[in-house]
């Protein structure tokens, strides 16, 4: 299985952060604390959703031979232990805002990983059924 980034979470993220952008150069003149935060932030977060638009690179492939992360090198079933899928949740001020963070994570002998899968082309439901399909190939094809 192969998962890059979402091209619709980019681009939303794009429509998002480029309106801000807009709206805290139209309100320049009336210099105050959110201007000046959207200024700032909205650049930002404008180029990391450009630049996760434009990475068409896998970013996690799995397999029934271990997980590959980008720009690293296989790592075995074997080698892997406690895979799981990660939710959490960051409260804002107000009751109706919260955002929920959610991770693949795993250990090896020498490393911890987490990577967030929020920004991917992937369901958590989807993920979590492909973790266990595919350990479970590993498990029957070098355990028996």
């Amino acid at each position: 299985m192969i998962i890059h980034f979402s091209i619709f979470k980019a681009v939303f993220g794009i429509i998002i952060w480029g309106s801000a952008l807009c709206m805290g150069i139209h309100f320049f003149n009336t210099i105050t604390k959110a201007v000046i935060i959207i200024l700032l932030l909205a650049p930002y977060l404008l180029f990391l959703k450009v630049k996760n638009l434009l990475n068409r690179e896998p970013q996690i492939l799995i397999s029934d031979k271990g997980i590959q992360l980008e720009n690293e090198r296989l790592i075995s079933w074997r080698n892997i232990k406690d895979e799981k899928l990660v939710v959490e949740k960051y409260y804002g001020r107000y009751p109706i805002g919260h955002i929920r963070k959610k991770y693949l994570s795993f250990s090896t002998e020498y490393s911890n990983y987490n990577i967030l899968i929020n920004p991917l082309d992937i369901s958590f439901t989807n993920l979590e059924n492909a973790l266990q399909g595919y350990r479970a190939r590993y498990e029957n094809d070098h355990l028996n």
